[in-house]
């Protein structure tokens, strides 16, 4: 594949400073109530500044060069080689009983981390907090979260089959333990349905073999390791010092799953 520099950065400017991001995120739990969770953070995306970049694009400095050593699938970092030109700083990082003759060195990249730049597929669970959030699914239906990623987080053999079994599932489910519920509220039990098939159907290929997590997104670490393949604490030098894993280098948290924290009265007052 051509480098991403001859790619994806004729548009994406890897010197465009971005600085820092907000982003809230909703999660709900699998309760009755379905209860709502609000994650609130700040993004260190960062990028060059004057001479210099910082944030979780620190490397895009054009100074800097990193190469690595990885498993095909890049899934697996064996050994990590940083070179700063304008300091002439260079450290070598490697995991202990690194392999020896296996792995693929490469130039990083943007896709190392953006490895869906198109393609953006998202998890059963994700899935699901994102029809609840933007109205697709009514989240005052009993135990939706839970009954929805039971339908859903399975390996139909076609997008139809998908539909039909989430559809008498979700009925049969409210049929048997909310039998007035289910009359009165069919509607909104019809819509549930609908919009976990259109999960279901975004998100999952049968006839490609391609189901939830197929291929896990490097952004971020929650659908693989993704940053921590390389900032883990068994990458060190030969002096022991650590690729940092440190949380705030990247992030900071404002609220983790939290029931209306008060950050968001801050954010948004009334």
């Amino acid at each position: 594949m051509r480098p991403a520099r001859d790619t994806c950065e004729q548009c994406h400017w890897p010197t465009k400073h971005v600085g820092d991001k907000l982003r809230v995120i909703k999660h709900y739990r699998d309760d009755e109530q379905n209860t709502e969770l609000t994650t609130a953070l700040v993004l260190k995306v960062g990028g060059v500044q004057g001479t210099s970049a910082s944030g979780i694009h620190w490397h895009v400095d054009p100074n800097v060069e990193i190469r690595y050593r990885s498993d095909e699938t890049r899934e697996e970092v064996y050994e990590i080689q940083y070179t700063n030109a304008a300091s002439g700083e260079e450290k070598s990082y490697a995991v202990r009983n690194a392999p020896e003759d296996d792995g693929v060195w490469r130039a990083m990249d943007c896709v190392d981390c953006h490895n869906r730049p198109t393609h953006i597929y998202e998890s059963a669970g994700p899935a699901i907090d994102t029809a609840i959030t933007e109205g697709h699914i009514d989240r005052t239906l009993p135990f939706i979260k839970r009954e929805g990623l039971r339908l859903i987080d399975v390996e139909y053999e076609s997008h139809e089959a998908a539909r039909d079994v989430i559809a008498s599932g979700l009925t049969a489910f409210y049929a048997d333990n909310y039998p007035e519920l289910a009359v009165q509220r069919a509607a909104d039990i019809e819509s549930a349905a609908q919009a976990l098939g259109d999960a279901y159907s975004f998100n999952v290929f049968p006839g490609m073999k391609v189901y939830w997590d197929t291929y896990p997104d490097h952004i971020g670490h929650e659908q693989s390791d993704g940053c921590f393949r390389c900032h883990k604490r068994g990458m060190r030098t030969a002096d022991r010092e650590q690729v940092s894993n440190d949380c705030e280098t990247c992030h900071i948290l404002l609220a983790e799953e939290e029931e209306n924290p008060e950050i968001m009265s801050v954010l948004n007052p009334e």
